[in-house]
């Protein structure tokens, strides 16, 4: 969906997660798709990037 909106977003996908060990456990970050859509500055891809960071919202919640 991305592509279609904006084909220039190609270069920053896939969103990228950091999975890594700490002293206090396990830290999981990822980058936030509305920093990717505001690089752009294509407004049609400001709701695909709220979708998706629901989805991974959801997903991090998870894991708590």
């Amino acid at each position: 969906q991305a592509l279609d909106a904006c084909p220039q977003i190609g270069v920053l996908l896939p969103c990228n997660v950091v999975v890594r060990e700490t002293d206090d456990g396990v830290t999981v970050e990822v980058m936030d798709p509305g920093l990717m859509a505001s690089i752009t500055g294509d407004p049609a891809i400001e709701p695909l990037a709220a979708e998706v960071r629901e989805l991974i919202n959801n997903a991090l919640a998870q894991l708590n």
